[in-house]
């Protein structure tokens, strides 16, 4: 048992620190301007145009946020425009009044509801439209020498409902063709006591007086079909939309209603197929010489389009029927109480038909109901406060309201976003009497933007102030107060811990090179995590915990800053988890003084400054005063003799560091040890001890200062020329070197090409002979004679 309940108050506790949560971040912070945070589908979003929204801190409340959160962080100016509504007119309801106010104006906010209620009387005397629809199939034949007699008992029932009435009067049976009628029977054809098959005729269009009335009925014929369903719908949907030709009157004038008695089932949407009528019904009115010419052309309606088109327009239908009637019970109740549409069972011989209209009709007059066509994307709901007073959410009707009785509607207006923030948004909520005219706005930008002022003093002079926010020059000034230049603020340098990518350690906004940290939220713990810090690297929630895991101990023993826990006094360690000696006795120094001035005590010990060591923190280790130039002219002028001081200048200088004496040894120790160079550029060495008692300087000071030696300029000239003769001879060497590289390179190739050399035999061109033969031209004419030789 203790195990659930253990459970249990562990699931109370994390939904109280869930709600905490939601409650320190939500989505109103996302919001950057004063449009979007009104726009916000969140009711409870608020702006606060405090343009030094706690810029003490240096980390700014977010201007978009719960109203509750800015209450809390005492905002000077928000804004948070709700939605509201103003009734325009409103007469009172007596008379020709029947609904009350007749006009309003609504202001819509996104998410934000508005409620308007709206008064409904139902009228006395109010006037009456009947259509009476009837099924002239030959299965009604001996209902209809009985309603034949209807019109003078009909009108004597409705005089005592109301003086204004009117009737009409139409048939039905089905469309004439097969398979739904004997299309080719001679036999039917020729019998003269029925008529032609038909699907629908206006027989007596709504009129006053009732003798012609009674006269239409009379003059009725039965006809012919051949299936067992009827063409009612087809009918019926002609009577609703047909309103010129059936003579409705204007239906906040007159209740609207529509018999139709039959003793069959009816055809409906796709069985006009089976006779080739492949078109839908288009839900429109087809009367010629008050006869439907559309039959042979569209299929049959369908209940949900006979359903829109009455309610649309306010048509109550009454189903009256000798058999069946469990289907047309069905039937009214899908066309819903909204409606008003009543099933009710007729005799046989339909003798009951009279009381039967009295009854539904006073069935239909106890019911008010109340619908709107808002534009797209405002959602309305309806209450209904009935005759008994009682509220029923999601209601749109109220039924057994007596004639002269008042009922209450509450409309709840809401819009989910700003689509329609620049439309004209006005339209009707509609009653069963009259309507009421609703203008409507969607709030979607906040009044304090239609103000800016221009180079405002809070914006630097570089930008404007609108609604809390400084709108700078973007081509060359940026901040929160336009403080930085484009350059600056793109610098985030300074918003960055070294070593880390992260701007801010991820944890703010880098703005004009400063960090501007997030606001704290909770953690797991219940605490507010408070970001801080030049990079907001720190928090004030991740130190150790300990006393049952909280934070530092708890607020008694310590408090956590950047990750480190400030022990209170009594307490120790890293999360302050040990208590301590409460006293301070070993704290102090022989002056009296606690930890030598440099440190705290805790727990009787001293926690020293930075810098600073011992005990008593009397000893500086780094940062300290710079005790090594304090004490340099004195070892000068005292021990090595080199400083301008006179002796009497030099008994000052020392004794105002109240040094007591000196000690010449060959090395110093090295705890603060000196090392000072004098004018001769030689260096001493001297290292202090300091009596913590008496407050006096003992100079420990090497013997030997420690000076350059003299420079050899001989060697140094020696050295010089001995460099410049080496580095010339080593450059001969080099240049030698590659000489003889190079021509033993180019002998090789010239030794290897005579090597491979092939010689041709040959004669000099420009050798001739020692001799030449020439031929004599005339010897061919002296063949007898020896030619002449000529030698050269």
């Amino acid at each position: 048992a203790m195990d659930v309940l253990s459970f249990l108050y562990f699931i109370f506790v994390l939904q109280l620190w869930y709600v905490e949560i939601k409650g320190n971040f939500n989505d109103c912070q996302t919001k950057e301007d004063c449009g979007a945070c009104i726009k916000s589908v969140s009711p409870q979003c608020a702006w606060c145009e405090d343009i030094f929204y706690n810029y003490t801190l240096k980390n700014f409340y977010k201007k978009c946020d719960l109203l509750e959160n800015h209450e809390k962080q005492k905002c000077i100016k928000i804004t948070n425009p709700p939605s509201s509504s103003k009734i325009e007119k409103a007469a009172q309801l007596e008379g020709e009044t029947r609904v009350s106010p007749q006009a309003i104006t609504v202001k819509l906010r996104p998410g934000q509801p508005v409620s308007v209620d709206i008064e409904v009387k139902t009228p006395k005397n109010f006037p009456i439209d009947l259509y009476y629809l009837m099924d002239m199939s030959t299965s009604m034949k001996e209902d209809l020498a009985n309603i034949q007699t209807l019109g003078e008992a009909l009108a004597n029932e409705l005089d005592q409902v109301t003086e204004n009435f009117r009737l009409g009067f139409g048939l039905f049976v089905d469309k004439d063709i097969g398979p739904y009628t004997w299309f080719w029977n001679e036999k039917i054809r020729s019998d003269t006591s029925v008529q032609q098959t038909f699907s629908f005729k206006n027989r007596l269009p709504l009129n006053e007086n009732k003798a012609l009335f009674g006269e239409a009925v009379k003059n009725t014929k039965i006809s012919y079909n051949v299936d067992s369903p009827e063409g009612s719908l087809e009918a019926l949907l002609q009577v609703v939309v047909c309103e010129k030709e059936i003579g409705w009157r204007n239906k906040k004038k007159a209740r609207r209603i529509v018999i139709l008695t039959t003793d069959g089932t009816f055809h409906f949407s796709g069985d006009g197929l089976l006779g080739g009528f492949v078109l839908p019904s288009d839900g429109k009115c087809h009367l010629e010489n008050n006869d439907y010419i559309g039959w042979n052309k569209f299929d049959y309606p369908s209940l949900s389009q006979i359903r829109a088109l009455m309610v649309e327009n306010e048509i109550v239908p009454i189903f009256a029927t000798t058999g069946n009637t469990d289907l047309y019970n069905k039937v009214a109740n899908f066309f819903g109480q909204a409606s008003g549409a009543v099933a009710a069972r007729l005799n046989n011989d339909s003798s009951n038909v009279v009381p039967l209209i009295k009854e539904a009709y006073l069935k239909i007059a106890q019911i008010v109901n109340i619908r709107a066509d808002p534009p797209k994307g405002v959602d309305i709901k309806f209450r209904a406060k009935c005759s008994k007073g009682k509220l029923t959410l999601d209601q749109s009707f109220c039924n057994d309201v007596d004639i002269g009785e008042q009922v209450t509607f509450s409309a709840e207006m809401k819009t989910s976003d700003c689509s329609n923030a620049e439309k004209d948004l006005d339209f009707l909520i509609k009653t069963s009497f009259d309507d009421v005219s609703v203008k409507l706005q969607v709030i979607c930008e906040c009044p304090c933007g239609n103000t800016s002022i221009q180079n405002s003093e809070q914006c630097s002079k570089r930008g404007n102030l609108s609604c809390g926010i400084c709108f700078c020059d973007k081509e060359k000034f940026a901040g929160r107060f336009c403080q930085c230049t484009l350059e600056e603020a793109n610098n985030q340098t300074l918003c960055r811990v070294p070593n880390v990518e992260s701007v801010c350690s991820g944890k703010g906004d880098c703005e004009c090179g400063e960090c501007i940290c997030n606001k704290g939220m909770l953690n797991e713990f219940g605490e507010i995590d408070h970001i801080y810090g030049d990079q907001c690297q720190c928090s004030n929630t991740t130190c150790g915990r300990s006393n049952g895991g909280k934070l530092c101990g708890g607020p008694d023993r310590g408090m956590c800053d950047c990750g480190k826990c400030l022990c209170n006094a009594n307490w120790q360690g890293n999360a302050c988890e040990e208590q301590c000696d409460k006293g301070t006795s070993m704290c102090m120094n022989n002056d009296g003084v606690e930890c030598s001035g440099k440190g705290t005590c805790k727990c009787n010990n001293c926690v020293c400054n930075a810098g600073y060591i011992g005990d008593l923190c009397q000893e500086c280790v780094s940062n300290c005063p710079d005790a090594c130039q304090d004490f340099r002219e004195c070892v000068k002028c005292k021990v090595f003799d080199t400083s301008d001081l006179n002796k009497e200048q030099c008994e000052l200088e020392c004794a105002k560091w109240n040094i007591s004496s000196f000690k010449l040894q060959d090395k110093v120790p090295e705890v603060r040890r000196c090392i000072v160079r004098d004018e001769d550029d030689c260096s001493f060495v001297f290292s202090y001890n300091k009596n913590n008692i008496t407050g006096e300087i003992e100079l420990l000071v090497q013997r030997e200062r420690i000076c350059p030696a003299e420079p050899d300029i001989l060697a140094i000239i020696l050295g010089v020329i001995a460099g410049i003769v080496g580095i010339g001879l080593a450059l001969l060497l080099i240049w030698k070197l590659l000489a003889t590289i190079q021509d033993r390179r180019e002998f090789a190739r010239f030794d290897k090409e005579t090597k491979n050399a092939k010689w041709n035999t040959g004669e000099n061109p420009i050798f001739k002979q020692a001799t030449s033969t020439f031929q004599n031209p005339m010897y061919g004419n002296q063949p007898q004679e020896t030619p002449e030789e000529h030698v050269s």
